[in-house]
């Protein structure tokens, strides 16, 4: 799982903060990614994405309010995409509380480190799964769109649920188009 911790908060991310920490919600309402290469004077004026390509499916939201921040959890996979790409960049949309309006709250670009997504049709399926930390001061009121949705499970989350000496002997699965399975 990726970890970004150099997401950069807009100059318009820092208005809907502002509104947030005096009591108004702040509302994450996707997770975009693209393929476009860093090309901008000030990252803090940027509005959009390079070259937005595919939403991210969010997961997880967690307040880690000692700090400040917001973990959001999200992944991207390979089923539905066009054509191989360098996940280059990443954005962190918001709802303005106030006029409904989709906001760029939070930008990071990673051309020296980006992932590359294969095209679905391969060998197997790829997942990448994200862990971003995203600021939020004194916001008490964080809602995201989409959750909860699907359930992800790390591997090492798995591990910790259970002791070494605990079997599985059985569970569900559930996958698009394979209805609900006893396994």
């Amino acid at each position: 799982m990726s970890e970004f911790n150099n997401i950069t908060l807009t100059n318009a991310g820092k208005i809907i903060l502002a509104k947030a920490i005096a009591g108004k919600p702040l509302k994450f309402s996707r997770v975009v990614c693209g393929d476009g290469v860093a090309e901008y004077e000030d990252i803090k004026e940027i509005e959009e994405l390079n070259h937005e390509l595919y939403d991210l499916k969010i997961y997880s939201c967690e307040v880690i309010s000692s700090q400040g921040i917001a973990k959001l959890e999200a992944v991207l996979d390979n089923k539905n995409i066009a054509s191989s790409f360098y996940v280059r960049e990443i954005g962190i949309f918001v709802e303005d509380p106030d006029t409904g309006e989709e906001i760029l709250y939070g930008y990071g670009n990673f051309s020296e480190e980006s992932d590359y997504m294969p095209l679905h049709g391969g060998i197997e399926d790829v997942e990448f799964f994200y862990k971003f930390y995203i600021a939020i001061d004194q916001a008490a009121n964080i809602t995201v769109n989409g959750l909860p949705g699907n359930l992800y499970v790390t591997q090492d989350e798995l591990n910790n649920m259970f002791d070494e000496s605990a079997t599985v002997k059985e569970f569900w699965t559930r996958t698009d188009g394979d209805g609900r399975k006893f396994r």
